[in-house]
C-alpha cells in the first residue's frame, strides 16, 4: 500500500524526556511517562500545542515542553479475516463445552433429587403417616381415613355398619343418619342440609 504524503502524528515531551500520557475523562495516574507506548498521540498539531501552552503558562518552572512530530514513512495492511474466524471457532467450541458442563451439573442435581425422593418414599413406607379419627379418637394410618366432606374424617372401623354415619340437620339441629340428610336449596344462594322430617315441613 502506498504511504499517504506528509502523514504526521504529534506528541508532547517534557524537558526530562518523558511523554505526556493519555488519561481520558476523569483519568488518574502519572501525567508524564517514560514509555512512549503510553504517550498520547495527536493527529493534528493544535491539540498538542494546547497542552504545551497550558504547561508553559501554569507550570513555568517545568519549562516549555517540546512538540514531537512523527513522520509516517510506511503503512502496512493486515488481513484479519482468518484471525477473526479462528477466534470465532474457539468461542463456539468454548460455548459448547460450557453447555455440556452445565447440562452435566443439571443431570447430577436431578440424580440427587431422585435419590432424596426415593429415600423419602422408603421412609414413609416403613413409617406410614397417621391421623386421629374424629369418631373414635384413635390413631390410624392415613390410608384408613375417609373425609365426610364437612371437615370430619372417619377411620374404616367407624365407617362400618356398627358405626353408622351421622350428621347434624340444619333445621332441627339433631343428629341423624347420613342417608336421611340431603342438601336442600332454600334460595338462590342458600343451601341447607335437612333431614327427611324437616324437608317434609
Amino acid at each position: 500500500m502506498d504511504s499517504p504524503e506528509k502523514l504526521c502524528l504529534y506528541a508532547v515531551r517534557n524537558r526530562e524526556g518523558k511523554w505526556f500520557r493519555r488519561k481520558g475523562y476523569g483519568g488518574y495516574g502519572e501525567t508524564w511517562v517514560a514509555d512512549f507506548a503510553k504517550a498520547r498521540i495527536y493527529t493534528r498539531p493544535g491539540g498538542a500545542r494546547g497542552v504545551i501552552g497550558w504547561f508553559a503558562n501554569h507550570r513555568p518552572t517545568y519549562g516549555v515542553p517540546d512538540l514531537v512530530i512523527l513522520n509516517i514513512t510506511s503503512v502496512s495492511v493486515l488481513d484479519e479475516k482468518s484471525r477473526i474466524e479462528e477466534r470465532k471457532k474457539k468461542r463456539v467450541a468454548a460455548e459448547a463445552k460450557r453447555k455440556v458442563r452445565e447440562h452435566g451439573r443439571e443431570l447430577e442435581e436431578a440424580k440427587r433429587n431422585l435419590e432424596k425422593a426415593q429415600a423419602e418414599l422408603e421412609r414413609v413406607s416403613e413409617h406410614p403417616k397417621t391421623g386421629i379419627c374424629d369418631m373414635c379418637g384413635k390413631k390410624k394410618p392415613w390410608g384408613d381415613f375417609e373425609s365426610t366432606g364437612n371437615g370430619i374424617s372417619f377411620c374404616k372401623e367407624c365407617r362400618a355398619d356398627e358405626h353408622p354415619k351421622t350428621g347434624i340437620c340444619d333445621g332441627c339441629m339433631k343428629e341423624k343418619p347420613w342417608d336421611e340428610i340431603e342438601n336442600t336449596r332454600m334460595g338462590p344462594r342458600i343451601m341447607m342440609c335437612l333431614c327427611k322430617e324437616c324437608r317434609s315441613v
